[in-house]
């Protein structure tokens, strides 16, 4: 293939890439799904909006492999919107709602702490989970007694436009 219908082939690809990104952004937060936080309120995603940034992943409190690697970026995060003080809002959405305790999300969110951010552990039905990790690009399936799924952090706006993607091969919070 010539150069320049390479060039034009990787320019449709990367287009394509941007509007399967950009209607994410929108399912996301269009989607009226109630979840329930770690204190077992009613939440919906997009009364996150406007209150400043959003980063949001997908885990589990059993997982013993991607989830703290998930946690270690969080905290990075953190720390990076604390020193140029930018609020936000760190929103994990369970990918095991059914086994995921209050006690144990309690725990893990209590080694959260941030001035500048909110940390919310959401969980949703079985079917709901599993479009969100549809819509966030994280496949997971079972695997004995663990769930395999690919790490992403979302980093949106406070009104839901998504500025940034991290996953295993872009890590750097610099870009932030």
């Amino acid at each position: 293939m010539g150069r320049c219908r390479q060039t034009i082939l990787a320019f449709v690809i990367s287009g394509m890439a941007a509007s399967v990104v950009h209607a994410a952004d929108s399912k996301i937060f269009d989607d009226h799904t109630v979840w329930r936080d770690e204190v077992d309120h009613p939440v919906i995603l997009a009364s996150r909006l406007g209150h400043g940034m959003i980063v949001m992943t997908m885990a589990y409190t059993n997982c013993q492999r991607t989830c703290p690697m998930t946690f270690k970026l969080l905290h990075e995060i953190d720390t990076r919107f604390a020193a140029k003080h930018t609020a936000a809002d760190f929103i994990i959405l369970s990918l095991d709602p059914q086994h995921d305790a209050r006690e144990h999300i309690k725990e893990l969110l209590g080694s959260t702490t941030s001035r500048q951010s909110q940390w919310h552990y959401l969980r949703g039905s079985a079917h709901d989970t599993e479009k969100m990790a549809t819509a966030l690009e994280i496949d997971a399936f079972n695997l004995d007694d663990h769930i395999v799924h690919k790490f992403k952090v979302w980093v949106f706006d406070a009104k839901g436009t998504m500025l940034h993607k991290f996953d295993w091969n872009h890590r750097d919070v610099s870009v932030l």
